[in-house]
């Protein structure tokens, strides 16, 4: 007598064994995709997320210039030797590296790993 007629015998008859069997079956089944299928739900997926291009978009750019102006800044006055060139250099390193980071990877980290895959 094995674990699999041990667990049949929990339900009232065979057919209703069956039954639990193939619900089972079904669930398991639903939650591995097949390739086709993960092809067809990221197709839904860039589909339904398309208009959220243009704002991810403009965020990676306006990030992008608030650093890039930050860094010319700081440039210009390392030039001129000003005085609060240190308290730049902070503001940089401290406050901006890890906010922009997170921004510009979220951005282009997805498409750089799918390369990298090729």
């Amino acid at each position: 007598m094995g674990i699999w007629s041990g667990v049949k015998g929990l339900f009232a008859g065979p057919e209703s064994a069956g039954k639990v069997l193939d619900a089972t079956v079904n669930t398991v089944d639903a939650v591995w995709f097949t390739s086709e299928e993960k092809s067809r739900w990221y197709l839904k997926y860039l589909e339904a997320t398309q208009p959220q291009n243009r704002a991810r978009r403009l965020i990676a750019f306006l990030v992008t210039l608030v650093w890039a102006l930050l860094v010319l800044f700081i440039a210009a006055a390392m030039a001129l030797k000003a005085p609060f060139v240190a308290d730049l250099k902070g503001l940089l390193v401290d406050v901006v590296v890890q906010p922009y980071s997170i921004i510009i990877g979220f951005y282009f980290v997805k498409s750089w790993v799918s390369e990298v895959k090729r």
